[in-house]
């Protein structure tokens, strides 16, 4: 009669508990593989739009309280001359309160920016770059995972709303440009007599972009490991924003 071993099962290794919200937005930050993994396999989106959207709307309320937005239409005049002609045409004597009337539209209109377009350009560009990397890479992934991948990719964009908020306060009001508040992208080294077509290009070699797009193909390369390397991954994610580029400049290059 023969005896068999009983070979005892070895245990999968049991999963790291969830990190929360603030650990996983800090996370992408300083370990993006290892959180970008458990993305993977728990989405989650929420948590960080409502921070960019809170930064978002700290920065126009700040801006609307110690710089103002008749700063603001006045060096819109600077830029573009069309403009300062279109309000030389009107009367002096209500030259001002014209000003008045496109510094409140302004104002209701950078509200509205800062609400909005964040969860917007996520949803979006979300939805962009999982055709991409589904298309191009195979990475046979679903939207909800490329949203919760998007949604913390965009974290340097939060570093920028704080150092944003901080030149609203530390500069001299006159100084401050709410389009333009850190030097972060090739663009600010361009004098204003460049062409638009240029300005416009320069405007997206920017810092803060390029580190979106690394964290974006760290992030898709973490949910498809077997499809994606994370260069791989970076590559794919250069052809819709490279369209983009594209098209802004060819935009500028027309219209000016």
């Amino acid at each position: 009669m023969s005896h068999h071993a009983t070979v005892p099962a070895t245990p999968a290794p049991a999963e790291r508990p969830r990190r929360g919200a603030l650990a996983r937005m800090l996370g992408v930050l300083f370990s993006p593989a290892e959180t970008f993994a458990e993305l993977a396999r728990h989405p989650a989106w929420i948590a960080p739009v409502l921070l960019y959207t809170a930064l978002s709307l700290a920065i126009t309320y700040s801006f609307t309280e110690r710089v103002g937005w008749e700063r603001y239409l006045q060096r819109q005049m600077e830029r573009n001359p069309r403009f300062a002609q279109q309000l030389e045409q009107v009367p002096a004597e209500q030259r001002s309160a014209v000003l008045q009337r496109r510094a409140d539209i302004s104002k209701r209109v950078g509200y509205g920016i800062g609400t909005l377009s964040y969860a917007v350009i996520i949803a979006v560009v979300a939805g962009v770059m999982l055709l991409a990397m589904n298309v191009l890479g195979s990475a046979a992934l679903r939207y909800k995972t490329a949203l919760a991948i998007t949604a913390h990719a965009y974290m340097p964009w939060a570093l920028s709303g704080l150092g944003g908020l901080a030149v609203i306060y530390l500069k001299d009001p006159s100084d401050v440009d709410i389009q333009d508040l850190l030097a972060s992208h090739a663009g600010a080294f361009l004098s204003e007599e460049t062409s638009p077509a240029l300005r416009a290009l320069a405007g997206e070699l920017d810092l803060f972009t390029f580190w979106t797009l690394f964290l974006l193909a760290v992030g898709f390369a973490a949910a498809a490991p077997k499809k994606l390397t994370t260069g791989k991954a970076f590559g794919i994610a250069l052809v819709p924003w490279g369209v983009y580029v594209l098209g802004k400049v060819g935009l500028a290059a027309v219209f000016g």
